[in-house]
């Protein structure tokens, strides 16, 4: 991305002469007391002009803030992925490592930094991901079985664009137990073929399977994970930029997403430490209401997983457009105890107020944020700051690559 704009974001008002310790009766619910120096640097306060500092599950295990994810949003190129870039790179300084789901394939430099190549999954390449690896059992004390099942009655309704019907979801259960207990290593296709064999009841379901097996979005998750992938690698990018561009139907892009998430999330389950899993254009998975509802069961396993989730949106106006789907998507906001908003559209101001519950101040700092500012909504309390990128980090954070004709997501596979 470009040079940041300078200088402090608030608004103008009227000239009035005080001492700093009236500066929080003056501006309520924005001028807060420091968090403190417990966390990895973010940047500047702009009220107090002293650094401030994050560390999600520090900060829980603190008491600061009741949950450790994160929803990031704001318009395009002021910054929230720069932010997610070097949040991801300073926090791997103190222990943690990052999981992260890239659709618009941007993560190339970040993992050169980490020394390590993002997974390039593309339609025809070499690389295959199983959400079902039962190598990848979980460590939440789940039953990986249940998590099979409620991954696949999450995904089938995306195929076929209709919710299962009762007959249907005992099935499906059926199947995806029996193909768990007989497979060493069950995959889709076993799914698909259980299904197939059920007969009518279950043509429907087996037939929208078919086409990520055998169709335009087959040989992706059909099979063993590839070897060599590093599960244990300090930075996991699944980069997606190709597969998105090569798959027309919104549906199966969606569905792509949701399956490659399950394999993150499964990574997730099955590593130790602190992770940081950042699901960038989060919006386009979160605007069918069965995908948001799984989405939003994953979210809700952070304690058990030791991970800080992050939601990375353009505008809640992306998710209102789907029919049915905020009333899923609100839970997942509530799970979402750090809140980062960069500038949005004078349009969105009433969605935030109505679902973030921003107060009339902070959408005034809202509206008026410059590139690199946030307001920081750090449990109940809220700060604004801008981010203050290191030298050695623009070419980490730098998204306007394309823009310049440079190659984002290296060689072709």
């Amino acid at each position: 991305m470009g040079a940041f704009s300078t200088g402090v974001p608030p608004p103008r008002r009227v000239a009035h002469r005080a001492t700093t310790a009236s500066l929080q009766a003056l501006l309520p619910f924005i001028a807060e007391s420091s968090l403190g120096s417990a966390g990895v640097y973010i940047g500047t306060d702009a009220f107090s002009r002293s650094p401030f500092y994050y560390d999600p599950i520090r900060m829980y295990l603190d008491g600061v803030i009741g949950d450790p994810n994160i929803l990031v949003i704001g318009r395009l190129g002021y910054g929230k992925s720069a932010l997610m870039k070097a949040l991801s790179r300073r926090l791997n300084v103190v222990g943690y490592s990052t999981i992260y789901l890239d659709p618009k394939g941007e993560t190339t430099p970040l993992a050169g930094a980490f020394g390590v190549e993002p997974l390039r999954l593309a339609a025809g390449g070499a690389l295959r991901l199983n959400p079902l690896d039962e190598k990848l059992a979980s460590a939440t004390g789940l039953d990986p079985t249940r998590e099979r099942e409620l991954l696949m009655r999450a995904v089938l309704p995306v195929m076929l664009e209709r919710p299962l019907r009762p007959a249907e979801l005992r099935i499906v259960s059926e199947v995806v137990r029996e193909v768990v207990e007989s497979c060493p290593q069950p995959t889709l296709r076993d799914v698909h073929a259980g299904l197939a064999a059920r007969g009518a009841v279950t043509c429907d379901p087996a037939d929208a399977l078919w086409d990520y097996i055998h169709g335009p979005a087959g040989a992706l998750f059909d099979a063993p994970t590839s070897a060599g992938v590093d599960l244990n690698a300090p930075l996991l990018a699944l980069n997606l930029r190709r597969l998105t561009q090569t798959l027309t139907a919104e549906k199966q892009r969606l569905v792509t997403l949701a399956l490659a998430a399950a394999w993150l999330f499964a990574i997730v389950s099955r590593r130790r430490g602190y992770k940081l899993f950042v699901a960038d254009e989060a919006w386009f998975m979160l605007r069918h209401r069965a995908a948001a509802e799984w989405f939003q069961a994953q979210w809700k396993l952070c304690r058990a997983t030791s991970t800080a989730n992050v939601a990375v949106l353009h505008r809640l106006s992306d998710l209102e457009a789907a029919d049915g789907t905020m009333a899923s998507v609100r839970g997942l906001l509530s799970d979402c105890a750090t809140k980062v908003i960069f500038n949005q559209e004078p349009g969105e101001i009433p969605l935030l107020q109505k679902h973030l519950g921003l107060s009339s101040t902070e959408v005034e700092y809202v509206r008026s944020l410059g590139r690199a500012w946030a307001l920081w909504r750090v449990g109940e309390r809220s700060f604004v700051v801008k981010l203050d990128v290191q030298p050695a980090e623009w070419a980490i954070v730098d998204t306007d690559g394309a823009m310049r004709g440079e190659v984002l997501d290296g060689p072709e596979d």
